[in-house]
């Protein structure tokens, strides 16, 4: 991937008898536009439907946001983060519980992002949907969409990154 350097090797060496435990974790950065689908047992995905077919995207502009997530089996205390490009608002500017598309959810809302909470996450696919208004022009990163449990971290998913241009 471009701008991304290779791993660095790692060796460990133990100099007493006996078991023991260690763990390494690898973290690196990539612009957002450049991430990867990814998921281990819940998925996500992230449509944005500018709701225009002639023109381009341009300040003012209502933007409508589905996000498809999907659990394999039951979950509890599952988290959607959904963050938003830097020139989109929230249409809805009120934090809240509420029931759509089969499921209920609290939907806190916040500068950069909404986050969607919900206490159970049944085995099957929902659809969460919100609309952005757009307040600003340029060319904006839209980082991914990050879908957890919170018990149990290890089951998590997240969209691809990309990048959107208001006119």
């Amino acid at each position: 991937m471009d701008g991304v350097k290779a791993p660095r090797s790692l060796t460990v060496r133990k100099a007493t008898p006996g078991i023991s435990w260690g763990a390494v974790y690898a973290q690196y950065e990539i612009p957002a536009s450049k991430a990867e689908a990814q998921w281990e047992g819940l998925r996500i995905e992230r449509t944005v439907d500018p709701g225009k077919e002639a023109h381009a995207i341009r300040t003012g502009d209502r933007i409508h946001v589905r996000y498809v997530v999907t659990a394999d089996r039951d979950y509890e205390y599952v988290r959607l983060m959904a963050p938003r490009p830097a020139s989109a608002e929230p249409d809805t500017q009120l934090s809240g519980y509420r029931w759509q598309g089969g499921i209920g959810y609290y939907r806190a809302i916040h500068d950069a992002n909404s986050e969607f909470f919900f206490d159970r996450l049944p085995r099957g696919t929902y659809v969460i949907e919100e609309d952005w208004i757009l307040s600003h022009s340029g060319t904006f990163q839209l980082a991914p969409a990050t879908l957890q449990c919170l018990y149990a971290p290890e089951y998590q998913a997240h969209t691809a990154g990309s990048q959107m241009e208001v006119k």
